[in-house]
């Protein structure tokens, strides 16, 4: 969960200091970037792992992304 300005070059950042292989499963553009980024931390806060990581299933995101496509 995170914001970027560009997310290809954010996800080789990350990667560069990571170990696993990482993914970018969904990427929202939003004025709101900052309200969004903020609002999903929140939400998954009970998921956080470490620092900035969290421990999503697939079933999170799916609900994420549907919940997106309705707002829009």
């Amino acid at each position: 969960i995170g914001k970027a300005g560009n997310v290809e070059i954010r996800l080789r950042q990350l990667e560069g200091g990571n170990p696993h292989e990482l993914e970018v499963i969904h990427a929202v553009e939003s004025p709101h970037c900052n309200w969004l980024e903020s609002d999903l931390q929140k939400l998954f806060a009970h998921k956080k792992y470490r620092f900035e990581w969290f421990h999503l299933q697939p079933e999170d995101i799916e609900h994420v992304i549907i919940h997106h496509s309705r707002a829009n």
